[in-house]
């Protein structure tokens, strides 16, 4: 078993150290072989699995640990370790692809309207530009009352999941 762990310990650091290197210069960021984007389990996390499972194990059977505990403490260690790291990739990747994950406009915000917003009679939306983290963002707008013209300047009254209710300055 320790001839195994030496193995999956070279191995996977090898590959860990090479995959990192890729994914630091943006060369892998097309290649990404995820199950899907923003998946916990991907060759990154694995390779980190099975890089600290293996220098774990030599660590803990050198100590005099026998096989069932330096493998227990081995996995247990890993998971935590790998799942940290996919944790961070996870959110780097949200961080790259310049989604919203959290809406962050409040009540009270001001924004302009950038698609004119039916009033409530006439149903759906427009749209307003405002400032979510020093950056304009288009979100969906609806007004409680009128109808609000393009170019308009308006407050925000309500936020509802990744829209927000408007109402004139």
């Amino acid at each position: 078993m320790e001839s195994f762990a030496l193995y999956l310990a070279i191995g996977c650091t090898i590959a860990f150290i090479a995959k990192l290197g890729i994914m630091l210069v943006g060369v892998d960021s097309e290649v990404e072989m995820d199950a899907h984007s923003g998946s916990l389990f991907s060759i990154n996390t694995l390779l980190a699995f099975g890089m600290s499972f293996g220098w774990l194990y030599l660590a803990f059977t050198s100590q005099g640990y026998g096989t069932a505990t330096a493998s227990a403490f081995s996995a247990v260690v890993s998971f935590m370790f790998s799942g940290i790291f996919g944790l961070i990739l996870v959110k780097m990747r949200a961080a790259d692809s310049g989604e919203i994950t959290e809406l962050g406009a409040k009540i009270g915000d001001k924004c302009e309207v950038y698609l004119k917003i039916p009033s409530k009679e006439d149903g759906g939306y427009g749209q307003v530009k405002i400032s979510i983290r020093g950056s304009m963002r288009h979100i969906n707008a609806f007004s409680k009352t009128s109808e609000i013209s393009t170019g308009s300047f308006v407050v925000v009254t309500s936020v509802i999941n990744d829209s927000v209710f408007v109402e004139n300055l």
